[in-house]
This record gives structure tokens, sequence and C-alpha cells, in this order.
């Protein structure tokens, strides 16, 4: 049921030009007071999501740094994910409640996921998010293993009737991560809570600097006109992404804006989302015909290209990005395009405000009206856009880069030892 992943060799000390001197020198003593610290991180995909992609890094960053890290993730049946995908969304604020059979099959799984834990030594367990959240009150052999459960999803307006379900879970956690101040409930042990804004690798495929003629070159294979301006959303294909929103922009802007074009990236590749084929099918019926509308979501439409390759190039080529949520925990696509210096207009919900100000690095929209006319200002003012990116890759390398989360994680880890 436990499946180990592996990851790609990093060496910390390639990170140094990222962070200030004394900072660095910090990080590295922090992790030297924690010697003979195993941690075993576990979560529901390897592949797909904000989550999975900074487990990449983290983990053999720690392991660099000499924290023996592992990371996990588990099989379990089609129907498990449908259900925690609705508990997902249930604890962002849409309306669901588990009936008896769901909370059972809920709990069922959770109870083997714990059988198989159990087999596993660490002194601190890390599970994130609900998939894997029941299985920590049923482990039998962890007494002294320090436990934290990270929670990545928008909880500011829960659904109440779910939220007062699972919060009885965390009872068992030493310590509980959320993104934000803002999804503090209390229901909530405060004591227990920290504050970790997630964070991108710098040096990952996706992320490492490439240039503008390259990136052209990619999107010219994909079939994107580069002679012609290009608005880019990177996100799962998820209600709480309003992809069909974003096509609606598309279409109010391209009425001022000739040859304007819009490419959604999405692949499919978690397979804890059951819900994205559907609502791929609803995006794919609202852009009908238009030629001009690119979605992409297998990777067999990436011309051999990696993912991640192609998604860098798509932010670095995108004359404006979106970031069109209803929701959303944190927005790692929102980082990724500040970081490369790009304007971003983005829903004015959950984690994205703790990365925009308004008017000064990027823009937060509250509706579509107010979307389209911000990407319509932004398309016309090449000034404005250079000023905003400038901002934004500014506001990315001081707050959101994968070394300050390591910070964040050594000093918990530290904390609770």
């Amino acid at each position: 049921m436990l499946n180990k992943v592996k990851t790609q060799t990093k060496n910390f000390n390639a990170y140094k030009k990222f962070i200030a001197p004394k900072d660095f020198l910090a990080l590295k003593r922090l992790a030297q007071a924690l010697p003979k610290l195993k941690v075993v991180h576990i979560s529901s995909t390897s592949q797909g999501g904000g989550v999975a992609e900074m487990l990449h890094s983290l983990i053999p960053l720690f392991n660099s740094l000499g924290i023996q890290s592992d990371w996990y993730t588990f099989s379990a049946p089609i129907r498990f994910f449908r259900i925690t995908k609705q508990i997902h969304n249930a604890l962002q604020g849409s309306p669901y409640s588990l009936n008896v059979q769901e909370r059972n099959y809920y709990l069922r799984i959770n109870q083997k996921l714990a059988q198989e834990i159990d087999k596993l030594k660490c002194n601190i367990l890390v599970v994130h998010d609900p998939q894997p959240l029941l299985a920590v009150s049923y482990l039998k052999k962890h007494p002294s293993t320090k436990k934290i459960i990270r929670i990545h999803v928008d909880l500011s307006k829960p659904n109440r009737k779910m939220f007062n379900f699972v919060s009885r879970y965390f009872k068992v956690f030493d310590k509980i991560i959320l993104s934000s101040l803002d999804y503090l409930n209390p229901n909530l042990d405060y004591s227990k809570i920290n504050i970790f804004y997630p964070a991108i690798d710098p040096l990952s495929l996706k992320n490492k600097a490439i240039s503008a003629s390259r990136a052209k070159k990619i999107l010219e294979d994909l079939g994107i006109d580069t002679k012609h301006p290009l608005i880019v959303q990177v996100s799962r294909f998820d209600p709480w992404k309003d992809p069909l929103g974003v096509i609606d922009v598309y279409r109010k802007v391209s009425q001022k804006i000739t040859g304007l074009q819009l490419a959604y990236i999405g692949i499919l590749e978690a397979k804890d989302d059951p819900q994205a084929a559907k609502i791929l099918k609803e995006t794919k019926k609202k852009a009908g015909r238009d030629k001009d509308i690119y979605l992409f979501s297998e990777v067999s439409q990436l011309a051999g290209y990696e993912v991640d390759l192609a998604v860098n190039a798509f932010q670095v080529y995108a004359d404006v990005i979106l970031q069109k949520s209803i929701k959303e925990g944190f927005g790692l696509s929102v980082t990724e395009a500040m970081w490369k210096g790009k304007p971003v207009v983005a829903g004015n919900v959950g984690g994205i405000k703790l990365q925009i100000t308004n008017g000064k690095n990027g823009f937060l929209v509250n509706n579509k009206k107010e979307a389209a006319e911000r990407v319509l200002e932004l398309l016309q003012n090449p000034k404005l856009r250079q000023k905003i990116g400038k901002q934004a890759k500014k506001s990315a390398k001081k707050k959101f880069l994968i070394t300050r989360l390591v910070y964040d994680y050594l000093k918990l880890f530290k904390a609770i030892q």
C-alpha cells in the first residue's frame, strides 16, 4: 500500500546564492543541531500539484543537510480518492456531507494505511492533507514519534459539518501547519499552529532560468503563434481554478486585442484528483472550435518536452499570467510566474493574497469583469508589465523560495524534539 518515492539528489550548497550569508550559516548550524533525526512524510500522490512538487525538492535538500528524510505515497481504490476529493472541496466551502458508507470506507482505508505506517521507523511523521489524515489516530507502534499534520487547502470558509468531522482527528498531532492565518478556526488548538508559506525550488526544471529564445522555440513547437499576444494559466482542471471563467476573460479581452491567444496548461498527472477529467470535458466544450484557445491536458501534447520545461517556457514567454482561482490554499503557479518576472492577474482569495499586493507586484481581482480589465490594461501597457513583473520577482525571491521553507521545517523539528 505504501510506495517509497525516489527523488533526485540535491546539494543544499547549490542554493547558497539565493540566501543571505548569515541566513545560510544559521540554517546549516540548525541542521547540524539535529543529528540522527529521521523524518517521514506521507502524501497521496508523487505527481501533480504543489504538495508533490515541494516534496520532490524538500526531501533531497533535507538529506543533503544530514536530516534523514523519506517520502511515501499510498495506493488506494479510485472510490477512496473520489471521497477525499469531495472532502477537499467541502473543506474549501462546497456543500457535502459524508454518508455512513463513505465515512466507513474512508476510515477503513486509513486503518489499513496505519498498519503500513506502523512498519516505518522515524522520530517525526509529517502527514499531508486529508487523504492520510485519519491513519495517525490508528497507529499502534509510534508512541514517542512526534506527529505533524500539514494542511495545504484553503480553510477560510469551510463546510462546517465537514470541518467538525475532520478536525477531531487533529487532536493526536503535536503540530498543525497551515498556509495562512486566515485559516485559523476555533476548532483548532492555536498552541499547535504554525504558519508556513509554501515555496518553489529556483533550481528545479520548472523554475530555473531559460532564455526567451528557448521558450519561444518550445512554444512554437507546441503550436503557439509567437507573433501574437499570449495569456496563460497553469492549473489543474479543477472547479476552484475556474477554467470556464478563464475562457470568459480571454473572450472579453480578445474583442479588443487582435490575435490574442490563451494557453491553459493542466496536465492530468495527479492520481488523487478523479474530478479533473469531468472539468476538462466541460472546458473543452466551452472552448469549442476556437483555434486560439490551447488546452494542454496530456503529456502527449507536449511534443516530447518534459511537463516542467513546457510550463517554464509558457510562463517565461507569456505576456500576462492568469490565476483566476475562486479558492486557493496558496497557489504555487502564482509564485512561479512571479519568480519569472511576469505580471499576474489572480483571484483575490486564500494564499494568493499572501503573495500579491494589489497594484504593486500583481493584480487581485474579484470577478471576470475585473480580471478582463486588468489583463487588457497590461496587454496595452508594456511598461506596466515590466514594472509589475520586476516587483513580482523581488517578492518571490524574498519570501517564497524553497530555502526559506527548509528553514521553517528545521525550526519546527528543533522545537518539538
